[in-house]
Parts: C-alpha cells; structure tokens; sequence
C-alpha cells in the first residue's frame, strides 16, 4: 500500500516537472523569436499590394513587389526620384501577372 502511494506521488511529480519543462519552453521559444524582430505584415491575403520600387514603373523597365499595404519604405524610395523630363527609362515591359498573397506572415508573389 505505501509502495502504491510513493509512485503515485512520483508520478505526479514527474508530471508536475514536465509541465513547467512545456511551459518554460514556450516562454523562452516566445521570447527569442520576439529578440529576433519577427513580426508578422500581413494575416490574409488582402494585407498585400503591388507596389512599384523603382523610379520607372514596370511598364518602362523598373520593378514591382508585393508589400504589405502599411510598408511605406519604397514609397520614401521613390519620393527621391528625379523629375519625370529628367528621368530615362528603358521601354521594356518587366510588368509580372503576379498576383500578391500572404504566406506565413510575409507577402509574396
């Protein structure tokens, strides 16, 4: 009977420790891929938007992505861009059919 009871009491300790092993782990999981910057731009796929990124559009040579409709860096990029007399463009269609989804956090096309 007293055998009985000291591995029951084991056991249930064993268990006590693996819980706060799980738990711990995923606290420190949580923070290191918090440390890393890691942040989700979009949830669905209508977080993400074509955007041009260079100077030309893409329908004079220059290129286009897919972003997350809150990223503003490309936009600060080509509010740097010379005046439109100024500029040469190559008058090559580099314009992609791609159409911009949202796949694990990121947008993509």
């Amino acid at each position: 009977m007293v055998k009985r009871e000291i591995s029951k009491f084991i056991i249930a300790i064993i268990i006590f420790v693996i819980l706060i092993l799980i738990v711990t782990g995923g606290l420190v999981f949580k923070s290191n891929y918090a440390k890393r910057g890691v942040q989700a731009e979009c949830i669905t796929n209508d977080d993400c938007i074509k955007k041009q990124i260079t100077c030309c559009p893409c329908s004079a040579g220059g290129k286009e992505t897919c972003i997350a409709k809150t990223n503003n860096t490309y936009l600060d990029k080509i509010k740097t861009c010379p005046d439109s007399k100024e500029l040469i463009c190559l008058q090559v269609y580099n314009c992609g059919s791609q159409q911009c989804i949202c796949n694990k956090g990121r947008c993509e096309g």
